[in-house]
């Protein structure tokens, strides 16, 4: 769960981030699930495979924002010519427009980074796409959750 309180919204803030390791020759998918509580915004939090040796980001989400169900988020990673440390980001995403500060709650769960060889999945033009819906995913359908924490109990 990620509070915000009177944050500028002009900039882009890591909230969270944890080194990961990629293959070469393998292709991955980052999915999980987001919610959010009064945030509203034009921009929001992302998920993303950053390369912070390359300053390259191979796949992010689209913007968690403005949600009042649970909803899956997911995207494909670019192709890897090499074995990287990577680093799986989660981020507010600066908007261009001018806001007032952000306030509100974003809870992310159930986080998955998925590998498949890139022999086996021929390319679909789908590569480092943002939010990907579906069959593609390690999960089925979302479902609400209920938590202590979760503003839907």
């Amino acid at each position: 769960r990620v509070k915000f309180n009177g944050l500028p919204p002009d900039r882009d803030y890591v909230i969270a981030e944890q080194r990961i390791a990629l293959k070469e020759k393998k292709k991955y998918i980052l999915s999980a699930k987001g919610l959010t509580k009064d945030l509203l915004s034009s921009s929001g939090v992302i998920l993303e495979i950053y390369d912070p040796q390359e300053e390259f980001s191979y796949g992010k989400t689209s913007p968690l924002k403005n949600l009042d169900d649970w909803k899956e988020y997911s995207c494909k990673t670019k192709n890897l010519n090499e074995d990287i440390i990577a680093l799986l980001r989660i981020r507010w995403k600066a908007t261009t427009e001018w806001e007032i500060p952000v306030y509100g709650t974003v809870w992310i769960d159930e986080i998955y980074l998925t590998e498949f060889d890139q022999e086996e999945n021929p390319k679909d033009g789908s590569e480092g796409e943002e939010e990907q819906e579906g069959e593609d995913l390690p999960f089925g359908e979302p479902k609400e959750k209920s938590s202590e924490e979760s503003p839907s109990t």
